[in-house]
């Protein structure tokens, strides 16, 4: 049980402190489904879900056939992510849309080395960033 707080405390206390610059593109690792504890490990996949946050508070990533844009908008270690349009070329695949929707509810994010991590209400995107 000591163990469980000490890493509950530690994360709480990277997102209170940590980065507060979102940029540079990342690929989705895994996504976790809080309400189920289910885990997607999307690098299991050959999958292109990468989204690309850019200084000017714009983003842009890709999907498994399309592509999104949007903008965020960071305040701390707060992050709100809209999503705006996207290409509907053909249909994406089941992991490609938990990512987008993911994204779309994100509230904070923590950056640590080469990985961000992306909080939302009922998802946590793991993503590794893209050289």
């Amino acid at each position: 049980m000591k163990n469980i707080s000490l890493l509950i405390l530690i994360v709480f206390n990277s997102f209170a402190y940590g980065q507060t610059k979102l940029e540079g593109s990342y690929k989705l690792i895994a996504i976790k489904d809080i309400a189920s504890s289910h885990t997607d490990t999307a690098y299991r996949h050959e999958n292109g879900l990468i989204v690309s946050f850019n200084s000017d508070t714009t983003l842009n990533g890709f999907l498994t056939i399309n592509s999104f844009m949007g903008n965020f908008y960071v305040n701390q270690d707060k992050v709100k992510i809209v999503i705006g349009a996207h290409t509907l070329i053909c249909c994406d695949n089941e992991l490609s849309e938990h990512f987008l929707n993911g994204l779309g509810q994100t509230e904070k994010f923590l950056i640590a080395s080469d990985s961000l991590t992306l909080l939302g209400l009922n998802k946590i995107l793991f993503l590794r960033r893209q050289e």
